[in-house]
């Protein structure tokens, strides 16, 4: 009897260690399905609001009060990595934590964990801790939360959590450029740079200045980037026609001349192959070096025949890509 009574009390200490645990991953799951089911609704109050009191009532009615900081860790999470950022995740930032009840303090402490969960080595000397944090997706977490949380400690915490390889001004940089790929995508929303100043730079933390300026900027990278584009197919467009004039020059060389120990003759008959070509004497015999078209000039008489403007009659080269056999 004693036996029988004493291993039903190991069953059910077993029973309720694996009953224990089994609960708890059922509600991490849970905890994560939230998280993604908030990302299918980003943007959408009405239908966030739904899975919000839909995943409340899975967790339980009672005890949806201990994982509430879960749920909410997780949704910030995944809306740092899943979701670009601007005025709809900042909005959706603002409205996911009034829906859920959560309080300033409880957002901060939770985003805080969210930040150490993002970046679990902040002085990495492994790759695999490299690897492990996520530096980028931080970042996006730290300009929501300066928006929606502006405490200094607050914002001074999720810093420190950056690896060691950032200091301020690296995140400077990336929260100015955060800022303004959020804006730009304002200004394209709405036809472009072009429009000129388009509301919302505000909220995103831009001064009317700064959101000026950048206006200006973009216009201007614009007209640079146009003027290379064209720059470029203009070479290119260039380099087409010469390559189309020497294809057709050399054709119509092949057609109209003879070839004699590959050197191009211009006229009469092809000479024996010992027989040297004969010039008469006091003759120029300027030869093309791109088409090998030839022209014979009597010395003194180059002014007239071979001036500075002369151009090959068969492919436009100018007078410098010709050279004189009668010097060589």
């Amino acid at each position: 009897m004693q036996m029988v009574l004493v291993s039903g009390a190991v069953a059910a200490v077993a029973g309720g260690y694996f009953g224990v645990k089994s609960y708890k991953a059922r509600q991490q799951s849970l905890v994560e399905e939230f998280g993604y089911s908030m990302m299918m609704y980003w943007g959408d109050a009405k239908t966030s609001q739904d899975t919000v009191k839909e995943y409340f009532g899975k967790v339980g009615p009672v005890i949806n009060m201990f994982h509430k900081p879960d749920m909410y860790r997780e949704y910030c999470k995944r809306l740092a990595q899943d979701k670009a950022l601007g005025l709809t995740s900042l909005r959706d930032f603002a409205a996911v934590t009034k829906m859920m009840g959560v309080s300033s303090s409880m957002a901060v402490k939770q985003i805080a964990k969210a930040a150490e969960e993002l970046v679990p080595y902040p002085n990495p000397t492994e790759t695999w801790e490299r690897n492990a944090n996520k530096p980028s997706v931080l970042g996006k977490l730290l300009w929501l939360t300066e928006r929606c949380f502006p405490d200094p400690m607050a914002i001074q915490k999720l810093r420190s959590r950056f690896p060691r390889s950032y200091n301020d001004d690296i995140i400077n940089v990336l929260q100015n450029t955060l800022t303004e790929q959020a804006y730009k995508d304002i200004l394209n929303a709405n036809g472009g740079p072009e429009n000129g100043l388009q509301p919302g730079y505000e909220e995103l933390g831009l001064a009317r200045g700064d959101a000026e300026d950048l206006i200006a900027k973009i216009l201007e990278e614009k007209r640079l980037a146009e003027e290379e584009a064209a720059r470029i197919a203009a070479e290119k467009a260039e380099e087409e026609r010469v390559l189309k004039i020497r294809e057709a020059a050399w054709k119509g060389q092949q057609e109209k001349m003879n070839l004699n120990d590959g050197k191009i003759k211009t006229h009469g008959e092809e000479p024996k192959k010992d027989e040297p070509v004969q010039r008469a004497e006091g003759t120029h015999e300027y030869e093309c070096t791109v088409c090998g078209y030839t022209l014979f000039v009597a010395k003194g008489r180059e002014f007239k025949f071979f001036g500075d403007n002369f151009k090959c009659p068969q492919c436009g080269a100018s007078k410098q890509y010709f050279k004189d056999n009668a010097a060589e």
